[in-house]
């Protein structure tokens, strides 16, 4: 028989509390709405979909994950990078085998086709600045730097309301002119900053009220309306919780709690540790795992909740790496690199390439180079990831897929561009 106490415990652990947690900060981005409603409205206007970015900040290497399985290509590759090249087990993929050594959840997630792989996916501008080509990727632009992100700008043609980064800053990608709020202190979320459009005050007391509220009994309202300026009771509450601590990125268990509680939106990670230009394999393997270990058990929680028909999981970098391994063991920065799509309606157990980036990989892993400052190729847009979620999710036009990416006219969307990887 349940008592009272494991009830009121029940209540604090369940997903109807959106908590703070782990080692990021919580931006929270909501338009036409004042922000305490903003909180109060679970789904966003017109939509139930999920649209998640995590971003490998950094330069995630494509030919440590997947990379030719066998035959010349294969011993080419091993050429390439004498000491740092992996053994490739077989996913059913004519040209690609993955990674013998990383973590069975990443096998789990394409076998049971929740989850696909693009090749040669990267940005249009040629540099091999981190940052720079981020902004570049984030604006949604090939050569220009816009004030306004492109997840900001399909958020206003779509009309939609919640957007989410949960990660320490607000990311490039979702500026706007949306209303903002960001929380700067990964313990107590005390320090609020308020920027952007926001011209009405909210007391601390009536955000509370509206994030934790939404007609819950749990612990934490109640504090939050008893002790309406005494945060530090309601954040002291909050720290003690127990929610998803099996993720081992716990943004990524906030993630799990926020949607499985009904919160639809667009929502942004980090994930940074990519930059291997030495001892690649002392720490790539491990990276891989802690990523894909947590992606598979929020794949099951959003299953769980009935939540994973109505999301999409974007994985990329700003960048990849080159073909050949430098003289500290590991690669230097390159252009065109991995994506992985992730969701209830992507067609997956399958690697998406071209024929023409195939051959262009098989040529640059058998020429013959003193230093190889080989790049793998940039054969897909990494802004058709996106497009391809925002048409056949959101049924975006041509034309306003176009003013997503800021009328940049290297952005194409014909067929031969297109990543038909949604069903």
């Amino acid at each position: 028989m349940k008592t009272k106490k494991n009830e009121e415990k029940k209540n604090i652990n369940r997903r109807d509390l959106l908590k703070y947690s782990g080692s990021g900060a919580l931006a929270l981005m909501s338009s036409n709405l004042m922000i305490g409603d903003a909180f109060a409205r679970s789904v966003i206007p017109g939509s139930n979909q999920n649209v998640i970015t995590i971003f490998l900040r950094g330069g995630h290497d494509a030919l440590s994950m997947c990379a030719p399985l066998g035959g010349t290509a294969k011993k080419n590759y091993d050429k390439k990078r004498p000491n740092i090249s992996y053994g490739m087990k077989n996913i059913g993929d004519s040209f690609f085998g993955l990674n013998r050594e990383v973590s069975s959840s990443v096998t789990d997630l394409f076998t049971s086709k929740d989850m696909a792989i693009v090749h040669g996916v990267g940005g249009l501008n040629e540099t091999t600045s981190h940052f720079a080509q981020m902004d570049y990727i984030e604006s949604g632009h090939s050569r220009t730097l816009t004030p306004k992100g492109f997840l900001g700008r399909f958020c206003e043609i779509a009309n939609l309301s919640n957007m989410f980064a949960l990660e320490s800053k607000v990311p490039r990608s979702l500026r706007s002119d949306q209303y903002v709020m960001q929380f700067t202190d990964k313990w107590n979320l005390g320090n609020i900053q308020k920027t952007g459009r926001q011209k009405n005050g909210i007391t601390k007391s009536e955000f509370l009220r509206s994030f934790f509220g939404k007609g819950t009994k749990s612990k934490v309202s109640k504090i939050a309306n008893q002790h309406a300026n005494r945060s530090e009771e309601v954040f002291s509450t909050i720290r003690k919780l127990n929610l998803r601590t099996k993720y081992q990125n716990k943004n990524l268990g906030l993630l799990s709690e926020m949607i499985s509680g009904g919160n639809n939106g667009i929502y942004t990670i980090s994930v940074g540790g990519w930059d291997h230009h030495r001892d690649l394999k002392s720490q790539f393997v491990s990276l891989v795992d802690k990523l894909f270990d947590d992606l598979l058990l929020l794949t099951n929680d959003l299953k769980a909740s009935g939540q994973w028909n109505n999301t999409t999981i974007i994985v990329h970098s700003e960048f990849g790496r080159r073909v050949g391994e430098n003289g500290s063991l590991g690669c230097d920065h390159g252009r065109g690199g991995i994506a992985y799509v992730l969701g209830g309606k992507v067609k997956g157990g399958k690697v998406y390439k071209k024929r023409s980036y195939v051959d262009d990989l098989k040529s640059k892993l058998a020429a013959t180079e003193t230093n190889p400052r080989s790049n793998l190729g940039v054969f897909y847009d990494v802004r058709n990831l996106y497009a391809e979620v925002f048409k056949m999710r959101f049924r975006l036009s041509n034309d306003a897929l176009k003013a997503v990416f800021g009328n940049d006219a290297n952005f194409k969307f014909g067929k031969s561009d297109r990543i038909p990887f949604l069903s």
